[in-house]
């Protein structure tokens, strides 16, 4: 994480620290202006404004599926080297109040990185846990960088060309005003 780190010192005073999380926060809107024109608007939205209800910390990592073939169908009917596949990523995130299902398909890839170490608190634990924050930043001209790190120490990042982002609102019975309500920017 470049502007989203937890190295803030934590004997400074609160007025102090939360200044440090607002000067990033600002450096972070300000590199992120300058990718406007790589992403989606839906996508520049959400990494730009995405925070309380639209936010993704808490959220749960349903699937990280990487592959040549992800779109590919298994049929006989075309083979699979002859059907040029590509490389692409697609994570799926739950935010925490389980009302929408946020997808991120990555495609012209140049580096998948996913690292789950060993729990630092649970020795047996065996799920990523909570999303803690997540940013995007340039990598150079022709890629861009996601980066997600999770409550149990994993954290995974994809460096790539495209990116389709898509959030699905989920219904169901559960009524909204049972939803905790926490609004959460993340340490900037």
């Amino acid at each position: 994480m470049k502007y989203f780190r937890d190295d803030i010192d934590e004997s400074l005073p609160w007025a102090k620290q939360e200044q440090i999380r607002q000067r990033r926060m600002m450096a972070y809107l300000r590199q992120l202006e300058k990718l406007r024109d790589r992403i989606s608007k839906p996508a520049f939205w959400f990494f730009a404004h995405g925070f309380c209800d639209e936010s993704l910390h808490d959220g749960r990592l349903l699937s990280f599926v990487a592959g040549d073939g992800l779109a590919y169908v298994p049929d006989r009917s075309i083979p699979f080297r002859v059907s040029r596949p590509k490389s692409s990523v697609v994570i799926q995130i739950l935010n925490f109040h389980n009302d929408a299902l946020y997808t991120f398909r990555y495609k012209g890839l140049r580096r998948i990185i996913c690292d789950k170490p060993p729990h630092r608190h649970f020795t047996n634990a065996d799920d990523f846990d909570d999303l803690l924050m997540y940013e995007l930043t340039q990598v150079n001209d022709h890629y861009l960088r996601h980066e997600y790190e999770f409550a149990s120490g994993a954290s995974i990042i994809v460096e790539f060309r495209q990116l389709i982002f898509r959030r699905q609102p989920i219904r169901g019975q559960r009524s909204r005003s049972s939803r905790r309500s926490s609004c959460f920017v993340p340490n900037a």
